[in-house]
């Protein structure tokens, strides 16, 4: 299956899934349901195509910029910064493969203490946090593993000194069991261990932080660029002074892996920025040394944003006019060097600047179509569980069409209340459509993390924050027709020949919240504007 998701100002849209079942994935047939979608929609209201990086989707991409020379190719930035830090860590170099040797430890000794009830029992008694099992498609799985391990590293050292780990150590049989407890004892006494690995998390944080500010359906184009730079300085000021060649291994990682993202798009989208020509942004010190500099200044932003103008506006007149005023916009005159104008550069964010300072010309009208962008693919790929939720073995009668069109309102639905003015105020209420029999769709292992966190904390609190509001009341006159009848429980059904309080069904549909009240201005045609990005969650399933 193959979802394409849009992305304006006003939001997130699921549009369409192909089902490839019986085709192969390559990238001429991945490009021509792109295609398809792209033409039904019209190909300059498309600014760009963002996929994850596998070689037959950037193909494809390569195929989709060849017939539409304005529309750019983007692969997602998550995925890019996720295979960095696997580069980082499991790295060739002879010299830093401990980097590597230390992670794998660390899985060794969460698996061990995990995989045996004895020993998982006599953690939990040493400490209120779990070893927590992270997969490896986890974005940042690398530093979460570490993370954790560092957070209990008391509670191993006490449970390895414990009268009942020496038991438990005695009574091993095998050789394998053996050489478990003495390889969790002799890591968790071990002071370079953790000093290393320590080491180590002071630049994966980084790394992991520029993952986090990168997966999300905000439009962040125009910060990418800078806080690329920000991270690798901050891993300068950390790492460079105390071992200089391997700041050079995770500098050139950076920069491959950049210079395979990097697009003109983003120069663009950079300059574009109105914070970074604030005097507020270029009075602050820069991290790694240096001067800031205003972002046309760079040679290679120069030469960027110049391209993405020739591939935005092919007219030649128009271009020049856009280039016209962008020189206005650079040196701060007419419009632009309003007093509120330059005040305000630092203090609203671009999307309202522009909207507010802007005006009605070229370059106003061009700078929000490129700043409402989005750079990462990841949260399009929630939509499987939506369709997995849909049809799966208890309803795999549905034929693909009418699978797709529940899957469409439904998602679409879920789109639509993450918007919504209550999913601002409660953010509970992001999750009212969840599946009952999946854990943190949304959230994921940082929100088991922070819920453990605050467990430690304070063990009352937590437990009386995760206990849900309970939905106000609500007539169904208020809350409007179901818009999707599935989602509701069925209605209890009497037992045969009598009432239904002798008898309860053998699984029960668990209560949800409410479903959200839309609005008129909440339309699915009021989401589908003309500046958008195309996004392609790619997923090969077998089904037996």
């Amino acid at each position: 299956m193959i979802s394409v998701l849009a992305v304006s100002v006003s939001g997130p849209i699921f549009l369409v899934a192909h089902d490839y079942s019986d085709k192969f994935k390559t990238a001429i047939n991945i490009a021509e349901a792109l295609l398809e979608t792209i033409e039904r929609i019209g190909p300059y209201n498309v600014i760009q195509v963002i996929t994850d990086n596998a070689p037959n989707c950037k193909a494809a991409g390569a195929i989709i910029e060849d017939k539409y020379p304005n529309i750019f190719w983007s692969g997602c930035l998550v995925h890019t910064l996720n295979l960095l830090l696997h580069d980082i860590v499991k790295n060739k170099n002879e010299q830093y493969q401990w980097i590597g040797d230390l992670y794998k430890k660390g899985k060794q000794m969460i698996k061990f203490v995990t995989n045996h009830s004895n020993t998982q029992g006599l953690f939990r008694s040493h400490s209120r946090l779990e070893l927590l099992k992270i997969a490896r498609t986890r974005f940042g799985s690398y530093y979460l593993t570490f993370r954790r391990l560092l957070k209990v590293r008391e509670a191993l050292a006490s449970m390895v000194s414990s009268p009942h780990w020496q038991v438990l150590k005695e009574r091993a049989t095998n050789a394998a069991d053996m050489a478990g407890f003495e390889m969790v004892e002799e890591a968790a006494l071990d002071g370079q261990f953790w000093t290393t690995m320590r080491q180590v998390l002071d630049f994966t944080k980084l790394i992991y932080h520029m993952i986090r500010f990168a997966d999300t359906d905000k439009p962040v184009i125009g910060e990418v660029y800078e806080q690329m730079d920000t991270m690798l300085g901050e891993i300068k000021d950390i790492v460079h002074n105390r071992d200089p060649n391997l700041y050079k291994l995770i500098h050139d990682c950076v920069c491959e892996w950049w210079n395979r993202l990097n697009l003109p798009l983003h120069c663009l989208a950079y300059i574009l920025t109105p914070k970074y020509y604030s005097a507020s942004w270029l009075g602050q010190p820069v991290a790694g040394g240096g001067v800031r500099t205003k972002p046309h200044l760079d040679q290679e932003v120069t030469k960027g944003y110049l391209e993405a103008l020739e591939k935005l506006v092919p007219d030649r007149e128009e271009c020049a006019a856009v280039r016209l005023e962008i020189g206005r916009y650079f040196s701060g005159s007419g419009l632009y060097g309003n007093f509120h104008a330059m005040d305000d550069k630092d203090k609203f964010d671009s999307l309202t600047w522009w909207e507010t300072y802007g005006g009605h010309g070229l370059l106003p009208k061009l700078a929000k179509k490129v700043l409402s962008q989005v750079v990462n693919s990841s949260f399009a790929e929630r939509c499987w569980s939506t369709y997995s939720y849909i049809h799966n073995v208890k309803r795999n009668r549905l034929n693909e069409n009418r699978a797709e069109s529940l899957v469409y309102v439904h998602y679409n639905l879920r789109l639509l209340s993450h918007y919504c003015d209550r999913a601002n105020e409660d953010p509970t209420y992001k999750i009212w459509d969840n599946h009952p029999e999946d854990d943190n769709l949304e959230d994921g292992i940082v929100h088991i993390e922070e819920l453990e966190e605050g467990l430690v904390t304070d063990e009352n609190e937590a437990a009386a924050a995760a206990m849900p509001p309970p939905p106000p009341p609500s007539s169904s006159s208020a809350r409007g027709p179901s818009l999707v009848p599935l989602l509701s429980p069925p209605p209890s059904t009497p037992s045969r020949g009598g009432s239904s309080s002798g008898r309860r069904s053998v699984r029960e549909t668990p209560r949800r919240p409410p479903r959200p009240a839309y609005t008129s201005g909440d339309s699915l045609v009021a989401r589908a504007t003309c500046r958008f990005t195309i996004y392609l969650s790619f997923l090969v399933s077998i089904r037996l």
